[in-house]
């Protein structure tokens, strides 16, 4: 180390690029005050020595010793499993609200503009389920009072079409819901492929630029914890990382803690989509599909009991009235093979006596039994029942999500205080490390001066 005044040149010229060093951190930091995956940083100190020298003690010049990341590795974790399970209960709230407004709300003729007979939206009235069956028997109760009447047997043929045509919507909108949930899986899978890819790569990175000096790779770290946490809203994550692989993290999910990403020889396998079974996520959105549509899913649930009142429906009204329906699903509901007009109605079974109406009585009394398939229930209370179950399971769902949200929220400020930018904070480190670039400045200008005096005293 130099002493005198090139030796104070040398110091005062370190402590300019240490200066202008923290003026560029404090400006990367405020340009990134509002970005939420950014964590501030800070320039570290190196710790200076002393030597002992003919002019006494010396100090060593100021340095830089790296950057710190102020980065909380226990709260991104805590974040991460957060986000997954968020995420899920965000989805399942959707997905079964979804589901309960199939089979709650009313079906228009605006949005369903014909029945299957081409009719027009004007002509048949429609409503829920609930309403187009007790709406059925009803007018086989109305034909029990005048069983020749031609008009009561339009009733009971254009209320039948109705309900089949009630039920032939619900089940297109199921159809189209199984349809729309095999769709968001896939790309799911895609998403994840692409997040995995990007993980993988970033690993990489990090591991080449922390080859020499360990933590120094802190905007390549915001975007991998950046895209971890948006891999957790697809499904759950544990991240560990390695120290001997220079920063690299291992990836894993599931039940099985199958690995995704190994830190040391990056992802396993090319394709999400051939892992998907051997991971069985528990969290993100990939866990909420599997619980709507899994084979004892909330869906496949919801499928099975209207399936469960179609047949019964079919079963008993065909039990009074042989032939009059068909179908055994909400997608086959029909007219049977011979009721092609309201004349095809029979009110009697008798043809000998004209005011018999055994038929539309034994049909009009389906409607107050109980029935040993829809678990001792008339009818109409059974799928009342499954509405309630629904609307019971989506409130229950929605505040575990409300609570849930607020933890999130919690640790996400959390992580704020430790790792956000704070304006003041930082314009006034920017201010005083200006000054002292400033005061370094001073420092060398003058001793320039003094040099100059001596060289140009000397010469004279």
């Amino acid at each position: 180390m130099s002493s005198g005044l090139i030796g104070s040149i040398y110091k005062n010229a370190q402590a300019l690029n240490y200066h202008q060093r923290n003026v560029e951190i404090n400006g990367n930091n405020l340009a990134n005050v509002n970005n939420p995956e950014y964590a501030r940083q800070r320039t570290l100190l190196k710790n200076g020595y002393m030597t002992g020298s003919r002019y006494g003690l010396e100090t060593s010049a100021i340095e830089s010793d790296g950057l710190e990341h102020l980065r909380d590795k226990l709260l991104d974790n805590q974040i991460t499993k957060q986000i997954s399970t968020t995420e899920s209960l965000k989805e399942q709230a959707e997905l079964v609200n979804l589901m309960t407004a199939v089979i709650a709300e009313e079906i228009r003729r605006a949005e369903e503009p014909q029945s299957l007979d081409g009719a027009q939206e004007e002509q048949i009235d429609t409503g829920t389920i609930s309403r187009a069956i007790d709406r059925f028997f009803n007018s086989w109760h109305e034909l029990s009072a005048d069983p020749n009447n031609i008009a009561a047997k339009q009733v009971v043929y254009s209320e039948t079409e109705a309900m089949i045509q009630t039920f032939s919507v619900t089940g297109e909108r199921l159809t189209n819901l199984k349809t729309n949930f095999e769709t968001l899986s896939a790309d799911a899978n895609d998403k994840i492929d692409s997040l995995l890819n990007e993980i993988a790569q970033l690993n990489t990175l990090i591991s080449k630029t922390e080859f020499i000096n360990q933590g120094q790779a802190v905007t390549y770290r915001d975007d991998r914890q950046a895209a971890i946490e948006e891999l957790a809203t697809y499904m759950d994550v544990t991240v560990s990382e390695d120290p001997l692989v220079n920063g690299a993290v291992t990836i894993k999910s599931g039940s099985t803690d199958f690995e995704l990403i190994n830190a040391a020889t990056g992802r396993t396998g090319e394709k999400f989509e051939d892992q998907a079974t051997s991971v069985l996520s528990t969290g993100g959105k990939l866990h909420a599909y599997a619980q709507v549509t899994s084979a004892t899913g909330s869906l496949t649930n919801l499928i099975t009991s209207l399936t469960k009142l179609t047949s019964t429906i079919v079963t008993e009204v065909n039990t009074a009235y042989t032939g009059f329906l068909a179908g055994t699903t909400i997608a086959t509901l029909a007219f049977g093979t011979g009721i092609n007009k309201a004349s095809d109605i029979a009110a009697s079974a008798s043809t000998s006596s004209s005011g018999a109406n055994d038929i539309a009585l034994a049909v009009a009394e389906i409607k107050d039994k109980t029935h040993t398939g829809l678990d001792e229930m008339n009818m109409i209370d059974y799928l009342s029942s499954k509405v309630a179950e629904f609307g019971s399971q989506g409130k229950l769902i929605n505040d575990s999500l409300d609570h849930q949200t607020d933890i999130l929220d919690s640790l996400k400020n959390n992580r704020q205080s430790v790792s956000g930018v704070s304006i003041d904070e930082e314009v006034a480190n920017m201010m005083a490390n200006q000054r002292a670039f400033q005061a370094s400045s001073r420092v060398i200008t003058t001793i320039d001066s003094l040099l100059d005096l001596v060289v140009n005293g000397l010469i004279r």
